[in-house]
């Protein structure tokens, strides 16, 4: 999920198939299960119809959570990073950026450094339209 209205479409149609949901957010969803299989059949189905996968390996998790957080960088403009990129990613996953960025590339077929770039024209695009200008702090 990459937006607010993504969040809240997911929400209205996991609670519209009846599952108790309790929270959802950029990348994760928690619901109270009453009946396992069902409401894991329910689950799978409105993520699938809306574009959205369960996510259940290592790393797959640690290439969502790195979207996140790119997403979530550029929520704070202008950016105010200290360090490169590769040192910030490093310091907040706690990882090698070298094992990251291996896992990231394999994954998504695009380096870290590349989707970044493109995430940041998105942003810039998406001020564009909205009509939103960002003063140097």
């Amino acid at each position: 999920m990459v937006c607010d209205r993504c969040v809240k479409v997911l929400r209205n149609e996991l609670e519209a198939e009846g599952l108790n949901v309790q929270e959802v957010e950029l990348g994760r969803v928690i619901i109270g299960i009453k009946n396992r299989e069902q409401d894991i059949i329910s689950l799978l189905k409105v993520l699938q119809s809306n574009g959205f996968l369960l996510i259940s390996s290592e790393n797959q998790k640690l290439v969502e959570a790195l979207k996140i957080e790119l997403i979530l960088l550029l929520r704070n403009l202008p950016l105010e990073q200290e360090g490169n990129l590769s040192e910030f990613l490093a310091h907040r996953f706690q990882t090698d950026y070298s094992k990251i960025s291996k896992i990231f590339s394999s994954t998504e077929k695009i380096t870290v450094e590349k989707y970044f770039i493109k995430l940041k024209i998105e942003t810039v695009k998406d001020l564009f339209r909205k009509g939103t200008t960002i003063s140097p702090k």
